[in-house]
């Protein structure tokens, strides 16, 4: 199942994907991790470096994966996954995908829409549910088991897919913690002032260094 920009890119994508299908040969195992965050209505995401294609602009994050020399034994993730907030909206969308092409060669595609909910929110009822609700930790999302392969019959190896949502404070939280640190450099340096008072009883509280002010 592919996104509106997912089919998109999709003619750039099968070109390099062939491309590596000639000159990568056989793909050893490996267990890959993807990891899509959400940190405050921006897209990031965490990808092993030997994907080809991978990256965010301001509306999604996309990691098309190498090309396995193997099928899938398994696939716990679903085509369409909808990240709940705790209000029950609709946070964010991964849309993925296994495509089987001929050798057998297989190709993860998977897009992250982010920060849904911070214009006109859907609901998560208005979808069928959503799949998750996230509550800030990395939550596994579902894996992709690869079997046996063209060129040979590779130990068992896995695909991620991971998300987090992490939540950034708001500008109006910002300034009231800097208020309180002010008031908190105030007090300190209204004490410092009084213990110099006190440790030299010929100075008045407030004269300053070098002034007689005696009493």
């Amino acid at each position: 199942m592919f996104s509106k920009f997912a089919v998109t890119r999709w003619p750039s994508r099968a070109v390099l994907s062939i491309g590596l299908f000639v000159f990568v040969g056989a793909t050893a195992a490996r267990a890959d991790v993807v990891l899509f965050q959400d940190i405050g209505g921006t897209g990031a995401e965490t990808v092993p470096a030997y994907y080809p294609i991978q990256g965010c602009n301001s509306t999604d994050c996309v990691a098309l994966g190498e090309p396995y020399q193997s099928t899938v034994t398994t696939n716990t993730i679903p085509d369409t996954i909808y990240i709940g907030d705790p209000l029950g909206n609709v946070s964010d969308k991964i849309v993925a995908s296994e495509t089987l092409h001929a050798g057998p060669t297989t190709i993860v595609d998977f897009t992250l829409f982010f920060g849904l909910d911070l214009a006109s929110p859907e609901t998560c009822a208005s979808v069928g549910g959503c799949n998750i609700t996230y509550d800030g930790a990395v939550q596994t999302l579902g894996t992709i088991t690869w079997g046996p392969g063209f060129f040979e019959v590779p130990p068992i190896a896995t695909t991620t897919l991971e998300y987090q949502y992490v939540a950034t404070p708001e500008p109006a939280t910002l300034l009231v913690v800097a208020a309180l640190f002010l008031m908190m450099l105030t007090v300190v340096a209204r004490r410092n002032r009084t213990s110099r008072a006190d440790c030299f009883p010929g100075m008045r509280r407030d004269d300053g260094p070098g002034r007689s002010g005696r009493i």
